[in-house]
C-alpha cells in the first residue's frame, strides 16, 4: 500500500515537471480570486432546497446534490445553508474546474480576471470536450480572432439548456466576456461597515454614525437588526458612505452591510453595538466621578483604579469620565481630568 502511495507520488512529481517544461502553468499556480468566487455565485443564484437542473440535481449554488444520483428526485427534499454550498462550490472549482482552466489554456499567461471568467464557463459547462480550448475568450487569448469577434461570438457559446437555446445563458456570457476583458466588470471585492471611532456603546436617543467601505460598488444594502427582527433594510447609493440613525430601545443590535453593483453582490460581516436607556443625572461638578460633590484627587485615583481594571464605573459615572465624549474611557480621558484639577488649583 505505501508503495503504491509512494509511486503515485513520483509519478504526479514527473507530470508537474512535465507541464512547467511544455510551457504551461501548474496546477495550483493560479486559483479563483475572491471576486471570482462572488462573481459565479451571483451568477447562479443561491438555492437553499434541491431542485431538478435539466440533466442533475443541484442545490446551493449550482452544486450536484451529494444526496442524489443521475436520475431526478423531488425538489426541495434537501436543504442547505449558504456558507454549506459555498465551500461546497469551491471545492468543486479547486478540484475539477480550475485544473480543467489551467490544462486546457497551457502555455497562455491568464491575468487574474481572464483566469476566473473561464472557471466560471468551465463551471456552468463542466468544461470538459476542450469546451475552454475552443472557447472565442481562449481563441482570442490565443491571437486567433480580435477582442470584438471574441464577444460576438461567445454570446452564443454553449447557450442551450434542455436542447433549448437559453437567454439566461447568453445574459452569463456577456458577463462572462465583460470579465474577461474588463477588470472592473465583476462584483465588489468586498462590503465592510464600521462604527465611529469604533464605538459600540451609545445611549438611546443618540446619533449612531455607520461609516460603509467598499470597492467599485454602485449600491450599499444596510441592514439593521435586534435578535431576530430586522429594524432597518436601506438601499444606499454607494456615493454616500455615512449613515446615521438613533434608537430609542435598549439591547444589543447588529448591523451588517452588502455591496452591490451590475455583476452582482458581495455580502459583508457584521458588527455588534449596544444601546443603553439615557439617565439625567443630578448636576456633580465638572469630572466628579464618584459624585461626592468635589472634584479633587480621588476622582483623579478613582479613574486610574477602573483603568487598570481594579474597579467599576456605573453608567453615571462612566458618562462624568469620558472627559471627550468619544464613548470609551481611556488614558486621554485621565489626562483631562488631570488638566482640570491642575486648573482649580490655580
Amino acid at each position: 500500500m505505501l508503495q503504491k502511495k509512494f509511486l503515485k507520488k513520483i509519478i504526479s512529481d514527473v507530470f508537474a515537471v512535465l507541464f512547467l517544461c511544455s510551457g504551461g502553468v501548474p496546477v495550483h499556480a493560479q486559483e479563483i480570486s475572491p471576486k471570482g468566487v462572488s462573481f459565479i455565485c451571483n451568477l447562479e443564484g443561491f438555492n437553499e432546497t434541491c431542485y431538478w437542473d435539466y440533466s442533475q440535481s443541484s442545490i446551493g449554488y449550482g452544486t450536484k446534490c451529494s444526496h442524489s444520483n443521475v436520475q431526478p428526485h423531488k425538489s426541495g427534499l434537501h436543504t442547505i445553508t449558504k456558507e454549506e454550498a459555498q465551500d461546497a462550490m469551491q471545492t468543486g472549482i479547486a478540484t475539477t474546474y480550475a485544473p480543467k482552466v489551467i490544462k486546457q489554456t497551457a502555455g497562455l499567461d491568464l491575468n487574474q480576471n481572464q483566469f476566473d471568467a473561464l472557471v466560471s464557463l468551465a463551471y456552468n459547462t463542466g468544461g470538459g470536450l476542450n469546451r475552454i480550448y475552443n472557447s472565442p475568450l481562449v481563441q482570442c487569448a490565443r491571437g486567433e480572432i480580435t477582442e470584438a469577434q471574441a464577444r460576438t461570438n461567445y454570446a452564443n457559446y454553449l447557450v442551450n439548456a434542455g436542447g433549448k437555446w437559453n437567454q439566461g445563458l447568453c445574459n452569463r456570457r456577456i458577463k462572462e466576456a465583460n470579465y474577461f476583458f474588463n477588470p472592473a466588470c465583476c462584483p465588489p471585492g468586498y462590503a465592510g461597515v464600521s462604527l465611529q471611532n469604533d464605538r459600540n456603546i451609545f445611549l438611546t436617543g443618540e446619533d449612531v454614525i455607520f461609516t460603509m467601505h467598499t470597492d467599485q460598488a454602485e449600491l450599499y444594502y444596510l441592514t439593521i437588526r435586534q435578535g431576530d427582527e430586522i429594524l432597518i433594510s436601506e438601499k444606499i447609493s454607494a456615493e454616500q458612505t455615512v449613515y446615521a440613525v438613533s434608537f430609542e430601545r435598549e439591547g444589543i443590535y447588529t448591523v451588517s452591510c452588502s455591496a452591490g453593483n451590475a455583476y452582482g453582490v458581495t455580502e459583508g460581516d457584521s458588527v455588534e453595538f449596544e444601546i443603553f436607556e439615557s439617565v439625567s443625572m443630578p448636576d456633580y461638578p465638572e469630572g466628579d466621578i464618584n459624585q461626592d460633590g468635589i472634584t479633587d484627587t480621588q476622582d483623579l485615583q478613582f479613574l486610574q483604579d477602573y483603568l487598570q481594571c481594579k474597579a467599576m464605573l456605573t453608567r453615571e459615572q462612566f458618562e462624568i469620565a469620558d472627559r471627550n465624549q468619544d464613548g470609551i474611557c481611556n488614558i486621554f480621558d485621565f489626562l483631562l481630568l488631570k488638566q482640570i484639577l491642575l486648573l482649580n488649583c490655580d
